[in-house]
């Protein structure tokens, strides 16, 4: 009678239920059962505040499920508002947007489509900003070789000036000289 039973869940649910589950998984590669286990883990982790643990046990789960999967999108929202952190290291607006956009369009109805909606208006204004700052960065660095041009001119120019006042003084005393000697020779 067991051995029946047995036979029937295996049936049933399958042997990747009772198989143990590899370390990493590849696209399609993420049963059911196996991409629920992942994301109770990764939530756990969430809880005990380990960010980064939680973020690589999602990514599995991003590589292993394809749109429309119902554990896809609290992947998506976790892995996209980490790569919105204020940590250089993890920061990534390019994929914060790119995995916003998914969530917003492919789950419409998501619990928290007001905070991905505002989340990835404000990676769209970021990424501007960072664009028009870059931009005036790179503006700045040509005016500033400009500038630096200019000054080397200008010191070159008060160089040539303070050489010709000082050719200009010499002529002077020698003129002078010459007017003492012909008013003094003139008189005597």
């Amino acid at each position: 009678m067991r051995s029946k039973f047995l036979a029937m869940l295996v049936c049933v649910v399958g042997l990747s239920v009772l198989a143990p589950l590899p370390p990493a998984y590849g696209a399609d590669d993420l049963g059911y059962f196996q991409g629920k286990k992942i994301s109770r883990q990764a939530n756990k982790a969430l809880e005990a505040g380990q960010i980064e643990e939680a973020v690589k046990l999602y990514e599995q789960i991003l590589a292993g499920t394809e749109k429309g999967d119902a554990l896809r999108a609290r992947a998506l929202y976790v892995v996209a508002f980490a790569c919105l952190s204020p940590e250089k290291a993890q920061r990534n607006l390019k994929r914060a947007r790119q995995l916003l956009e998914e969530l917003k369009t492919s789950y419409p109805e998501y619990q928290r489509q007001l905070e991905v909606t505002v989340a990835c208006s404000w990676a769209a204004s970021l990424s501007q900003a960072r664009s028009s700052a870059g931009r005036l960065r790179r503006q700045t660095e040509g005016q500033s070789a400009k500038v630096g041009s200019l000054e080397a001119e200008l010191e070159k120019l008060k160089a040539e000036l303070a050489a010709t006042r000082e050719e200009l003084k010499k002529k002077e005393e020698a003129l002078q000289k010459v007017r003492e000697e012909l008013v003094g020779g003139g008189g005597g």
